[in-house]
């Protein structure tokens, strides 16, 4: 009996990857080109943001900071596979929300691991958990 969702063929549309300031979701970036471009098939890089609330006409640091993650993530997708369409998101909290939405048409959902201990895992959860159970595609996890 076929599962709606999970046991559909692979869709054409896309490759999703979270993006954040650790180096194993660059290591998930890279890996995530270099399919993208084997598939001949979009990548979208999603990010998402942590900060408080808009601040008209002052400079904020940490929008600046959170803008150079998705220029690194895409600088270093566009080294890995210089032809592959790169589109890039950025979604307000929560990560698991924002990914399983994402992975709706997308041939498969990259993270990298974060490796968190256990009392990190209980209190915050396990990003790569609840995309397995929750999305709507393959997920890859990659590990450095």
């Amino acid at each position: 009996m076929a599962v709606p969702g999970k046991d559909a063929p692979p869709s054409s549309g896309k490759i999703v990857v979270g993006v954040d300031d650790s180096e194993g979701s660059l290591q998930a970036v890279d890996w995530a080109a270099g399919e993208a471009n084997l598939r001949h098939v979009p990548l979208v890089l999603v990010h998402v943001h942590f900060w408080p609330g808009e601040r008209k006409g002052e400079f904020d640091p940490e929008l600046e900071r959170e803008a150079d993650i998705l220029r690194v993530a895409c600088d270093r997708a566009r080294r890995v596979s210089p032809d592959v369409v790169i589109e890039q998101r950025t979604f307000a909290p929560t990560v698991m929300h924002a990914l399983v939405k994402e992975s709706v048409g997308a041939q498969m959902l990259v993270i990298g691991s974060t490796r968190l201990g256990p009392i990190e895992e209980y209190l915050f959860g396990s990003v790569a958990h609840t995309c397995m159970r929750h999305a709507s595609c393959p997920v890859v996890v990659v590990r450095g």
